[in-house]
């Protein structure tokens, strides 16, 4: 499908892409298919910004991690664009890469992002998560608090510091 791809411009281009990214975003991190070293390339480099950002959205799927550091300096970009932040937020959520950590913590302070990334939280096993929940637990509204007990109570080392937590106070 990727070489198909690599064989159309235009607007057809577009929905090849599109094809691709519904075909492939439910399964990260598979096996590059041999074309995506070429043709993923080309478009992550293309002049054409819906073909770019279906590529930087089929990267993560092919194990291809080369633009997550620019989409994270987007995303931490307060400056930038609603849809260009969310653009990154979504793509680099399905990329289960622990660089991400640092930005979606700093991501609870705003409320445009917090819901989703206390989901995401429960993916990486990093201890300075359940502090800085617990740390911030007041501050979230009613579902956020949910979202934040489920993500405490998703590992055990989670779970611990939770109750330990608790015991505390």
């Amino acid at each position: 499908a990727v070489a198909a791809a690599g064989r159309t411009e235009g607007t057809a281009l577009g929905r090849r892409l599109a094809g691709l990214v519904l075909a492939r975003e439910a399964r990260a991190n598979v096996p590059p298919p041999a074309a995506w070293g070429t043709h993923g390339k080309a478009w992550l480099q293309s002049s054409d910004a819906e073909v770019r950002r279906l590529a930087e959205r089929l990267a993560p799927c092919f194990s291809d991690t080369s633009v997550l550091p620019g989409l994270r300096a987007q995303l931490a970009d307060r400056t930038r664009g609603d849809a260009a932040r969310r653009h990154a937020f979504e793509v680099l959520a399905r990329a289960t890469d622990p660089a991400n950590v640092p930005l979606f913590l700093d991501l609870l302070s705003e409320p445009a992002f917090r819901a989703r990334v206390l989901g995401l939280l429960g993916r990486y096993d990093t201890p300075e998560i359940p502090r800085l929940l617990m740390a911030r637990f007041e501050t979230f509204n009613p579902p956020e608090r949910a979202a934040a007990l489920q993500t405490l109570t998703s590992r055990p080392a989670f779970a611990n510091a939770l109750l330990d937590g608790v015991a505390e106070n």
